[in-house]
């Protein structure tokens, strides 16, 4: 049995049109509903964000040779992840590229799991149906920055947090209480 093809990101509008967001550690990706890439926007270009609050929520990108991308989202929660993960690569992720902070694992996978590929083809509108979750055990979610981490390292994470609505606080003490966070926590009765 074949089941539908899934796109996760951070579903916007562009134009009208229902597009979905996707951030990487270098790139902002924007795909169709049908899973196909539009456009790819290198992060090191973006000059500047700003956020406009109005019967849709915007984000305005200026990039490259004054470029502009307006983005329009349903909710001001998903405008303001999109917003906060583009802020994280920018100064967390290049910083400690740049200088070995003691995360040096975090850089080479990010490294290497987000070079557009079928292998980031595949993470980003791929089945998740019958696939095995990661352990978050293997690295610790103390910090706002953790889940940022974590959002970008995996996508359908990324994915739920825009599926239940709720602010990033909530969602990380939700995280924090869960079975799946801690697959040590026995289920009681």
């Amino acid at each position: 049995m074949r089941f539908p093809l899934m796109v996760f990101g951070i579903p916007c509008y562009i134009s009208d049109s229902i597009r979905y967001i996707q951030i990487s550690h270098k790139s902002l990706l924007i795909f169709e509903k049908a899973g196909i890439l539009c456009d790819s926007i290198d992060l090191a270009t973006i000059k500047s964000l700003h956020v406009k609050n109005e019967e849709k929520f915007f984000l305005r990108i200026t990039y490259r040779n004054n470029l502009e991308l307006v983005l329009k989202f349903d909710s001001y929660l998903n405008r303001d992840i999109t917003k906060s993960l583009i802020i994280f690569v920018e100064k967390e992720i290049k910083e400690r590229m740049r200088v070995d902070v003691g995360d040096r694992d975090l850089c080479n996978e990010l490294t290497s799991k987000y070079h557009f590929d079928e292998k980031l083809y595949s993470s980003l509108t791929g089945e998740v149906y019958g696939q095995q979750i990661k352990n978050f055990g293997l690295y610790e979610i103390e910090t706002k920055n953790d889940l940022l981490k974590c959002f970008i390292r995996l996508p359908y994470l990324l994915h739920v947090y825009v599926e239940m609505q709720v602010t990033l606080k909530q969602f990380f003490n939700l995280l924090k209480s869960s079975y799946f966070l801690m697959i040590t926590m026995k289920r009681t009765r």
